[in-house]
């Protein structure tokens, strides 16, 4: 989209409306999203009301620990890591190990949703939250490459993605996997952000990166090991920039990460490396045997890769019949390398790397690579596709390419939500009490115990002793603190039902521990107790790890915080100085720069104070006269004359233009003498008053020169403004240029309300065009004749202005805004402008942006 997505640096006082992106709210007002809302809906309603699939391969896992984290979390416990009533009520370290982001989410909804069955809703609200969420952060990344409808288009058909939805979603029930398709599409805009020097490329890379690694172990592996093989194609700045986001990201992790890489060695984590080497794709490089294992399941995953295989084909077709030039082209290739990395690591030719990067076969299934493969898929449609004027070929592989992804969407849907539905219909496959107390992964136990062995020993006990005469009831039992009054008639062991873990240590009222061990049923903890009465405490103390994480997540993100607030506040300041953002090759003499009307350039006004900055008036243009000047006039005999002569002055200016719209005060006697007095002045007379809109066509037809500008008959705007504006078009940097009232380093004297309502009214052209410009309803704009000539207008009156905004940004022109002076004038003086032009300026800016 040409003029959007610029990376020159610009000149202080210069700014290049762009596209907005990721931005919440900007769904609520832009047609565009009213594809993506539907499409959310349908998956949405029946989460919400039927909740999380139950009996999909891990819905037991997490509809359980879901119960757990949740009730310890509305207990007042932060970060449950150690879930007290997991494992037959003996305890688990689950969340020492698994990343905790998306049960803090299902965690709140569990607090909504009562009775038996409400983990269930809770886990599908909080995955129809995951699901929407991943649409808008796609198109965060897709609105950085593809203007609208085009963006929303593939952020649903990411939201909809056969691995994503179909599989990871209905079929797995891999709760904490889904979660993680949110950061994916953050972590690219982030990278493509730092590449071009952006600051809110930090936010999107740090943010992306620090909640995929508290999300999703393994695809915190795959992902990031794709970015770090690709972004050195973008430059050593751009890998630099990328590798200490990383940095920042496993900082403010740590906290979890920590303890977790600590303490792996004490749970059986050898259970999560078998098997690895059976998912491979094609797994004995034999093209008649793609699959080791030919189950219903691994078909579905195996159409998956046939139709990443297939776009990826055919983007790498597009390359090859249409190399585009310049970024873009560079960009599709750094794509294209990364799509044939992702491919590589989905067959058995990189099982050697398996073997030599352990934490790569912690993964378990190599088709996870499939979660990456899902956001490269809309990454490389969005990046080839077609240009305006492509030829046919190129258009029809990119449908192919489009067709394949959607078909699989179809045949994967198709196949999978009448089983969902069934399965449904069946009900919940375990209550919320049985939930509570079932055993756990065997991949997150601690070595050497057995929950069930304990269970049977204890059955309803909590405390049990092979000794008769020791005695122990429980006085409080919480999650990581058991306190016991102890009965012993003499020395021996006491055991508790809590698998033993690093940490857990036994002390008695008067604080002197005792000695405490594995020795239980089943692995539980064993402490030595004496002979008397007494009260016994055991706790599970945050171990030096756990500790060691916090801190230095916290001042991680103290550090983080401080290093944002200092940088925004250190840009905002400079944003209004005259020479602050200048890049290599703009010196400070080529800023526009500009002074208050009435005040000497370089000098300063009676109060002492220093001027805005000095006067450059008409620019460099060597007396070229390219400027057409359309003046439509209603009822302005007090200041045609004198804004005329202002006008004449300028060094650009060819022809004058000036419509008398039907006025009754004498303004078309005192035109008629101008023709005479200056050739360049031609002077058209409408008979009755119609409006500027409708004075401005009239004016057009007349218009000749290069470029053509629109000047009031007042003396609100000065035409010395024009030269800056003139020089942005001639050099090819614009097509369109607004002279802005209220973008930093302009001047503008009005009322609080009027500059108030200006603000309101070019927020909303804002968010209904997707443009971002600080001044919509300027009366300075700017153009290449033939753009304003192929605009079709059609308003009559002060709707000209929105009109044009809305069809320039439908086409995608390169607009940019200059800063200028402006004194308002009074409704005394001669002010048309009434509140009831407000209203139809919003009218008009909704129905143009829609055509």
């Amino acid at each position: 989209m040409r003029g959007m997505n610029s990376r020159d640096p610009h000149p202080a006082g210069i700014r290049p409306p762009r596209r907005f992106a990721g931005r919440w709210w900007a769904a609520e007002v832009n047609a565009a999203a009213l594809l993506l809302w539907p499409g959310w809906l349908v998956v949405a309603v029946p989460l919400v009301l039927y909740g999380f699939p139950s009996r999909g391969h891990d819905s037991i896992h997490h509809a359980r620990w879901t119960v757990a984290f949740g009730e310890q979390l509305a207990a007042g416990e932060w970060y449950p890591r150690w879930l007290l009533e997991t494992n037959h009520g003996c305890g688990s370290p689950s969340f020492f190990f698994y990343p905790p982001f998306g049960f803090w989410v299902s965690g709140l909804f569990l607090r909504l949703f009562g009775g038996e069955s409400g983990v269930w809703r809770a886990l599908g609200a909080a995955s129809a939250l995951a699901l929407l969420a991943s649409a808008f952060s796609a198109r965060a990344l897709l609105r950085r490459l593809v203007p609208e409808p085009r963006a929303t288009l593939l952020a649903v058909l990411y939201m909809w993605g056969p691995f994503h939805l179909a599989i990871t979603l209905f079929e797995r029930a891999a709760y904490a996997e889904f979660w993680s398709y949110v950061w994916l599409p953050l972590i690219l805009r982030g990278i493509l952000d730092l590449r071009d020097g952006q600051r809110a490329g930090w936010l999107f890379a740090i943010a992306g990166l620090t909640g995929l690694f508290l999300t999703h172990l393994p695809t915190s592996v795959t992902f990031p090991l794709l970015v770090l093989l690709v972004v050195p194609w973008f430059g050593l700045r751009t890998l630099a920039r990328t590798v200490a986001a990383l940095a920042v990201a496993v900082i403010l992790s740590a906290f979890y990460w920590l303890p977790c890489a600590a303490l792996r060695p004490h749970v059986q984590t050898e259970a999560m490396d078998v098997g690895w080497h059976q998912t491979f794709f094609f797994p004995a490089l034999d093209p008649l045997k793609p699959l080791a294992v030919a189950d219903a399941f691994n078909i579905r995953v195996f159409i998956v890769f046939l139709a990443w295989v297939m776009v990826l084909g055919c983007c790498y077709a597009l390359h090859l019949l249409r190399p585009a030039e310049g970024p873009r082209g560079r960009d599709g290739l750094v794509w294209l390398l990364g799509g044939l990395f992702l491919t590589g690591f989905l067959v058995p030719v990189t099982e050697w790397f398996y073997e030599l990067f352990k934490p790569l076969r912690m993964i378990q299934f190599a088709w996870r690579f499939l979660t990456p493969a899902t956001v490269w898929t809309v990454l490389l449609l969005a990046q080839f596709w077609p240009m305006h004027g492509a030829p046919r070929p190129v258009r029809w592989l990119h449908r192919m390419a489009l067709g394949v992804s959607a078909l699989a969407v179809a045949v994967l849907s198709w196949d999978t939500f009448p089983r969902v539905m069934e399965k449904y219909r069946l009900g919940p496959s375990r209550t919320r009490s049985e939930l509570r107390t079932l055993h756990d992964a065997v991949e997150y136990r601690p070595r050497g115990t057995n929950p069930l062995a304990a269970a049977d020993s204890y059955g309803t006990n909590r405390v049990a002793s092979a000794n008769p005469e020791i005695r122990a009831t429980v006085l409080e039992w919480k999650a990581r603190k058991v306190r016991l009054a102890v009965e012993a008639g003499q020395e021996g062991l006491l055991w508790v039902r809590q698998l033993w873990f690093p940490g857990w240590q036994a002390s008695l009222d008067d604080g002197k521990e005792m000695p405490l061990g594995s020795e239980g049923p089943g692995g539980t903890i064993s402490v030595r107790v004496p002979p008397g009465s007494y009260s016994l405490s055991l706790l599970l103390r945050p171990t030096a790890f756990e500790v060691a994480g916090c801190w230095i997540s916290l001042l991680g993100l103290m550090s983080t915080c401080g290093v944002l607030v200092y940088s925004s506040v250190s840009w905002r300041r400079t944003r209004g100085e005259p020479n602050s953002g200048l890049s290599e090759g703009h010196p400070a003499a080529d800023v526009p720069q500009f002074v208050p009307p009435g005040q000497p350039p370089g000098g300063k006004d009676p109060a002492g104070r220093s001027p805005v900055a000095s006067d450059c008036r008409s620019g460099d243009t060597g007396g070229d006269r390219c400027l057409a000047v359309l003046i439509p006039c209603y009822n302005e005999s007090a200041t045609v004359d004198a804004i005329l002569e202002k006008v004449l002055l300028q060094p650009n200016v060819a022809e004058v233009i000036v419509v008398d719209d039907g006025s009754t005060d004498g303004t078309w006697q005192k035109l008629q003498s101008w023709p005479a007095r200056d050739p360049r002045v031609r002077v058209y007379r409408q008979e009755r008053n119609r409006g500027k809109g409708a004075a401005i066509r009239r004016a057009l037809q007349e218009a000749s020169a290069e470029i053509v500008v629109i000047q009031d008959a007042d003396l609100e705007y000065d035409p010395a403004d024009w030269g800056p504006m003139v020089d942005l078009i001639r050099s090819g940097r614009a097509d369109v240029v607004y002279g802005s009232r209220f973008a930093p380093g302009s001047c503008a004297r009005t009322p609080w309300w009027h500059r108030g309502l200006n603000r309101l009214l070019t927020w909303a052209a804002n968010r209904i065009t997707g443009l971002v410009l600080t001044d919509e309803a300027t009366c300075y704009k700017m153009f290449r004749r033939e753009i304003l000539f192929g605009l079709d207008l059609q308003e009559e009156g002060f709707g000209f202005c929105p009109e044009v905004t809305a069809k320039l940004a439908r086409r995608g022109v390169r607009i940019m805004e200059m800063p200028i002076r402006y004194t308002a004038r009074s409704r005394a003086d001669g002010k048309k402008l009434r509140l009831k032009d407000g209203w139809e300026a919003l009218r008009c800016l909704w129905r143009y942006s829609r055509r």
